[in-house]
């Protein structure tokens, strides 16, 4: 991918296994990011395939909650390497931002070979945020050994701790490109926070088992970057159903399957991925506002050499001729048009600043945390 292309875009990274739920966590990003929003010039727009996969997401969840059980197998995973692009942008300029999501098939991770994983690790090195979405129900309800041995295996905690140290933030320490951030995205934790229907508050006890789990995976990119920011982020990604059972397999090839009952009406109400955007909204300011200033340096010279040239003295018979043929005319109105496409600039910008500048002063929620610091 070319600088160009790159230009003015975040790029994110997700890294967990298959069946966990990548997709479900940009579907709760961009629903609380426009919620966070609400009210504001400022919105986040999808368009084009990133529109399409999303719906089709989400009429497959409503039709599952309809049913009143919800079994997350039974929704289709991703099966193609795919990016989705959500645009941040006010109403009336064309400035934006954008956040560049790659999303995979989890069985990659397994094979790690082939065209498409070279790709997917493409995308990580060059990532400025780095996601892992975590099964919150297989943590929480491993109980036996069997259990805890199996866990490890369907987790993929040797494969996250390898990509997240060695493919994701050592080559952004020997890349030059500076800290990145790490999120620790456990996802359907309905069951276990009660301020979204549910009636038990075992967040804290979460909090400790993913920990435990993903230690060694913070432990090993801290290793490698000293100053990657790590955040703790769970996220409701249907918010109306809880944990009934799960089905663990017969050996550690055998994925467990986990089973949800419907409470209340089948209404999807998610939640926590308002403190991800904050935080992602937070780290692309602060890269956006150097670009910016080197940019905005850019037209500022170009405008300068502008003026020196309309206003240079080619000698009589020089300024006669660049009075008669309209030179000097058109490197005047050049430089103009330099000077007000700066401000332009300026201006467009700052409308769309302003409003996230207000969003990256909200204080994380009491589910969210900054790790080690």
């Amino acid at each position: 991918m070319s600088q160009d292309t790159m230009q003015g875009a975040m790029l994110i990274g997700l890294a967990a296994p298959w069946g966990i739920g990548k997709t479900s966590v940009v579907a709760a990003l961009l629903e609380e990011a426009n919620e966070v929003l609400a009210g504001t010039p400022v919105s986040v727009d999808v368009a084009g395939p990133t529109r399409k996969r999303l719906n089709q997401l989400n009429n497959q969840i409503r039709g599952h909650l309809r049913a009143k059980e919800f079994v997350p197998g039974g929704i289709q995973g991703t099966q193609d390497v795919s990016r989705f692009s959500l645009d941040i942008n006010a109403v009336g300029t064309e400035k934006k931002f954008t956040l560049e999501i790659m999303d995979y098939p989890g069985g990659l991770l397994d094979s790690q070979e082939g065209e498409q994983w070279e790709q997917v690790k493409r995308w990580l090195r060059q990532a400025d945020v780095l996601m892992l979405p975590i099964d919150a129900a297989l943590l929480m309800e491993a109980i036996t050994p069997k259990h805890h041995r199996q866990l490890e295996e369907v987790l993929n905690i040797s494969e996250m701790e390898a990509l997240a140290s060695r493919e994701w933030a050592k080559q952004r320490v020997h890349g030059g490109r500076g800290p990145g951030t790490l999120v620790l995205v456990p996802v359907k934790c309905e069951t276990y926070f009660a301020d979204n229907g549910g009636t038990v508050d075992r967040s804290m006890r979460l909090y400790e088992r993913v920990m435990d789990r993903y230690g060694p995976v913070v432990s090993a990119v801290v290793r490698e970057a000293a100053d990657t920011r790590v955040v703790y982020c769970p996220v409701d990604t249907l918010g109306c159903v809880e944990v009934v059972r799960v089905e663990w397999g017969k050996d550690s090839l055998d994925r467990p399957r986990s089973h949800y009952r419907v409470r209340g009406q089948p209404t999807l109400s998610r939640r926590g991925a308002a403190d991800l955007f904050v935080m992602l909204v937070d780290q692309m300011l602060s890269a956006a506002q150097g670009e910016q200033a080197d940019r905005a340096q850019e037209v500022r010279e170009a405008a300068d050499l502008a003026r020196e040239l309309a206003e240079e003295d080619f000698g009589a018979l020089g300024n006669f001729w660049a009075w008669l043929s309209g030179a000097r005319k058109a490197l005047r109105n050049e430089a103009s048009a330099q000077g007000s496409a700066a401000n332009r600039e300026q201006e467009a910008l700052a409308a769309l600043v302003r409003t996230l500048e207000e969003i990256r002063k909200r204080p994380l929620s009491g589910r969210s945390r900054t790790v080690g610091r």
